[in-house]
């Protein structure tokens, strides 16, 4: 009997349930909106068990890491995000979407566009990838790193992959 009991728990998926999000954004009044509206489906998704069954079977290519263990460290983790909508690479070309520092809690967001032009990066991208970046650069505030940014099966880059890909299941509910 207690055999049987190890053996269901070793096997048995993580859930992730019980995370909740709060956020400061920084932004323009509708930019702020939008990621308010945004974290509150990306909160759905990481409390789901679609979610949590997708890690936990899964291993991933940088640190090796197991997906079970990538769920508790989820779950464990503080949600308090520190969001921010603002220019990066002003007097360049870059294509950034997100980025965040090892010694700051904000995940930044860019507003610079694809061109010299004024036109936003942020207000062009869809709603499910800013979702997909939310994940992945919380990911490195886990401690999570990719090599390169070809590096898909890391664990920011699959997590922020699966965050997209579920968004508009979860932002129907």
């Amino acid at each position: 009997m207690r055999l049987a009991l190890i053996l269901f728990l070793m096997v048995s998926p993580v859930m992730v349930s019980g995370v909740t999000i709060s956020s400061n954004i920084k932004g323009t009044t509708s930019q702020v909106a939008r990621l308010q509206k945004i974290i509150k489906v990306v909160e759905k998704i990481i409390n789901s068990g679609e979610f949590a069954k997708k890690v936990s079977g899964s291993t991933y290519k940088d640190y090796y890491a197991k997906g079970g263990d990538v769920i508790r460290k989820i779950k464990a983790s503080n949600w308090e995000l520190d969001l921010s909508v603002e220019r990066h690479c002003e007097d360049k070309i870059c294509d950034n979407l997100g980025w965040t520092y090892p010694n700051k809690k904000t995940i930044y967001f860019n507003d610079r566009g694809y061109t010299k032009s004024d036109k936003s990066k942020f207000d062009e991208r869809s709603d499910s990838g800013i979702a997909g970046t939310i994940c992945h650069e919380k990911m490195h505030k886990l401690g999570y790193d990719h090599k390169k940014a070809s590096s898909l099966n890391s664990v920011p880059y699959s997590l922020g992959t699966l965050c997209a890909l579920l968004y508009g299941k979860y932002e129907k509910e």
